[in-house]
């Protein structure tokens, strides 16, 4: 699984810089959007495994940009960690939409 350590170890000082404010940007943004519609109470561990999915996704594309000093499907993540989590988080969204689902309704023309 990713080590945000490795990842930091693996990039140079302005990249290590550009990542984690990369990262702290896309992190906060979740974390308001998330607090301002459903409330910090409501917090779990989609929501955690969001934020991981955040790390993975900008370790690649740091890595696609050979930016990254070691290979990341080898060193820092399994690529298939990734798209598990990805997985988790698309069939945790469709089953709250088919709880929390609003009726669509249709304008007359």
């Amino acid at each position: 699984m990713l080590d945000v350590r490795e990842i930091l170890k693996s990039l140079d000082t302005d990249d290590k810089a550009l990542w984690l404010e990369h990262r702290t940007a896309m992190r906060r943004s979740f974390m308001s959007a998330h607090t301002t519609v459903l409330g910090i109470a409501k917090w779990d561990e989609n929501d955690d495994a969001f934020l991981d999915l955040i790390d993975i996704r900008l370790a690649l594309l740091f890595d696609r940009s050979g930016r990254m000093q070691h290979q990341i499907d080898k060193v820092l993540v399994d690529k298939a960690d990734g798209a598990k989590i990805e997985a988790g988080i698309i069939e945790q969204s469709q089953a709250s939409k088919s709880l929390n689902a609003w009726p669509i309704v249709k304008k007359a023309s």
